[in-house]
């Protein structure tokens, strides 16, 4: 295997991490990385980092980059759109699909980034270009709330004229450690986006990125996506899975196949890092960087389910659910069930025949 480092990108450089065997095969199944609002490719905790080593032994097509404003990429956060991460991802295809393209592409997003996957996705097949996997890690089936229901009307006419705005003027708060006088409301939000306050603050949020946010209809979206498509979110994600019960994609009656996971050494349970000194052991309401428990959803929905009703188009959708968590970044062990989830869908094709090729192995 050989990586490279990629400049590439028409209005400003993109910069990027591509692994590839030694004597690529062109219609081997490329991995595209998708990070959330505000997250350089490394992604929290480098799960897309981990991921890319992971892979790398068995011959796998691996390209991590950074949106404009993000990372070591050109641009500033404040100028960036959510348009702009889609044309930016469609940049990083095009530049290594140049070598021959691939029968299929994983398109692996993160919160905001598995809204840029799908949009993607849609853009691909109407070019007529490889098939699309999107593999969507919490993404926002939920709507968001509305910026003007949630942040100070100030702040948001201040935004609006000057067409950004600091990320701690718009959600303010110094406590990194207990959160303790951030808005909770303000906080998941932006964990819902796939964003850390702690590297969001000092960076500048675009009056455009809101509006996009605004308009976001994630669940349209999903219901739309003509093809594979795969979900990994925590069995305390209520809001995902609460959506794809709603939208008739999962549940109970709707499972008819299921992927038993690995037996965990332990199971989850709060996050001295993360929770409050002196928190209860059953918090109230749980927070982005808190860690929860099991939750109260029955056993049916405790089980890493595969294979749930199908799209409109007659394709499987695929649901995993990560143990003991909301979020992947709160426990080591949801990384690596995470990271295990991706690293079979390269290997069985997802089930649509592009078996990932062993390099041999």
């Amino acid at each position: 295997m050989s990586w490279e480092q990629l400049e590439f990108g028409g209005t400003c450089t993109l910069k990027g991490i591509y692994e590839k065997p030694a004597q690529p095969d062109p219609e081997v199944p490329l991995i595209v990385t998708l990070p959330g609002f505000g997250q350089a490719m490394s992604e929290k905790n480098y799960l897309f980092s981990n991921l890319r080593k992971k892979l790398s032994p068995y011959g796998a097509r691996v390209l991590q980059f950074d949106y404009r404003g993000h990372g070591d990429s050109e641009g500033e956060l404040g100028d960036t759109g959510l348009s702009d991460m889609v044309s930016d991802t469609l940049e990083a295809i095009a530049a290594v699909c140049a070598e021959g393209r691939p029968r299929t592409i994983y398109l692996v997003g993160h919160a905001l980034g598995a809204a840029v996957a799908l949009i993607a996705a849609a853009e691909l097949k109407r070019e007529r270009q490889a098939a699309c996997v999107p593999v969507l890690i919490s993404p926002l089936l939920k709507a968001l709330p509305k910026s003007a229901e949630l942040f100070d009307s100030g702040r948001l006419a201040q935004m609006k004229r000057a067409g950004r705005i600091d990320s701690q003027e718009l959600a303010p708060g110094m406590d990194y450690y207990t959160w303790s006088d951030f808005d909770p409301r303000h906080l998941d939000y932006f964990a819902r986006l796939g964003s850390h306050m702690l590297y969001l603050h000092g960076q500048c949020i675009g009056s455009r990125m809101l509006d996009e946010l605004d308009r976001l209809d994630g669940a349209k979206l999903f219901r739309e996506h003509e093809g594979e498509a795969v979900v990994v979110c925590g069995e305390a994600d209520e809001d995902t899975i609460g959506e794809l019960g709603r939208l008739g994609r999962f549940g109970p009656s709707g499972l008819n196949g299921r992927l038993e996971r690995p037996a965990r050494q332990e199971q989850a349970g709060p996050s001295d890092q993360f929770r409050q000194p002196g928190s209860p052991d059953k918090p109230e309401s749980t927070s982005e960087f808190e860690q929860p428990g099991p939750t109260d959803q029955s056993e049916e929905l405790r089980q890493v389910s595969q294979s749930v009703q199908p799209g409109p188009s007659g394709t499987p959708l695929s649901v995993h659910l990560l143990s003991g968590v909301r979020y992947y970044y709160q426990h080591p062990a949801a990384m690596d069930e995470l990271i295990g989830i991706i690293e079979h869908l390269w290997l069985t094709g997802c089930g649509s025949g592009t078996e990932g090729k062993t390099d041999g192995r």
